[in-house]
């Protein structure tokens, strides 16, 4: 369905952080990314996209 142009991939910031010291020995906090797979312009003529109730924003 990717390849065919339907599908496409996406990214958005996961509740999970990457925690890294910085020279002075500060942490800092990175928001990893989780990828997703989202229906295209062209897959949108045979469908829409809907969230998850499982999945809440």
């Amino acid at each position: 369905m990717i390849s065919a142009g339907f599908l496409e991939t996406k990214t958005r910031k996961s509740s999970k952080y990457k925690t890294e010291k910085d020279e002075d020995g500060n942490e800092i906090k990175t928001p990893l990314l989780k990828e997703f797979k989202s229906l295209s312009e062209k897959g949108l003529e045979f469908g829409k996209n809907l969230i998850s109730p499982k999945k809440p924003t």
